[in-house]
């Protein structure tokens, strides 16, 4: 019985994670495609004198409030869903509420650091753009 319960907790694990890769391989798939498309903006920004930093600082605060919405809806969500299936779900879990502060917390911490690092790589990579280069794109 109890072999039966670490598998289940086992492929849940499996499957998290898995969830996880995929949301932060589409968040930095959306923020890269932004970003190049940009190009030539970044460029004329960096040739009129904006640091490295700045283009990095306009491409994390463009995407720090789509993190935010999508982990305001996603505890919503959450919740709601906990309500509804808390009869099926409480009895499978152990000591933990549907609706644990804990577990919330810890998935919005998270989820929230991996999305900032999906949108950072790409920002990093927006800061290091050759403006002569980018001014020539088109």
């Amino acid at each position: 019985m109890i072999s039966q319960e670490r598998m289940t907790a086992a492929l849940s694990l499996a499957f998290a994670g898995l969830a996880c890769a995929l949301a932060a391989i589409g968040l930095y798939g959306v923020v890269a495609y932004t970003i190049s498309r940009r190009r030539n903006e970044f460029g004329v920004r960096l040739a009129l004198g904006a640091q490295r930093s700045d283009i990095r600082g306009l491409v994390m605060r463009e995407t720090v409030p789509l993190v935010l919405a999508g982990i305001l809806i996603g505890i919503i969500s959450a919740l709601a869903l906990a309500q509804v299936l808390s009869t099926l779900v409480g009895s499978m879990l152990y000591d933990i509420k549907p609706t644990d502060v804990a577990v919330f917390s810890t998935a919005i911490l998270s989820l929230g650091a991996l999305a900032l690092l999906a949108a950072f790589l790409p920002a990093r990579r927006a800061s290091r753009v050759d403006p002569l280069v980018a001014l020539r794109y088109e």
